[in-house]
């Protein structure tokens, strides 16, 4: 039998749903557990599905990585050396990037469309802003 352990890398989540686990070996129904943990008791359930089909790792908490990014290192390198030669080199008049122009040019040369929030994160990650 697998013991539900708390450790310190344990989430709040996964921590409910472990105590949803040791309820349940209490002989509390479903809807009584979901009173007891302040949650749904179709929480309850899938726990406890989930549990019954793959034991702790079925309940356990599983790190995001979010969504990747699509400039890689190499072209974060790239886009340093592209806005080194300095935006009169790209047509503009006045010789200064701002987040829009820098936005036009990830578009025109790596096919990428960012929103200028993601422009100004781009920038602190190369040291431009």
């Amino acid at each position: 039998m697998e013991t539900l352990e708390i450790t310190k890398d344990t989430d709040i989540k996964e921590y409910r749903r472990q105590l949803i686990v040791r309820l349940s070996k209490h002989d509390l129904t479903q809807e009584e557990i979901a009173d007891v943990v302040s949650c749904s008791q179709g929480l309850v359930s899938q726990t406890l599905q989930n549990y019954a089909t793959d034991g702790f790792s079925g309940i356990a908490s599983v790190p995001h990585s979010g969504p990747t990014s699509g400039l890689d290192s190499s072209d974060l390198v790239t886009l340093e050396q592209l806005l080194s030669k300095g935006a009169s080199d790209y047509g503009y008049s006045e010789d200064y990037w701002d987040r829009s122009r820098v936005q036009k040019l990830i578009s025109s040369h790596f096919g990428l469309d960012y929103c200028l929030s993601n422009i100004s994160k781009i920038l602190q990650k190369i040291r431009w802003s």
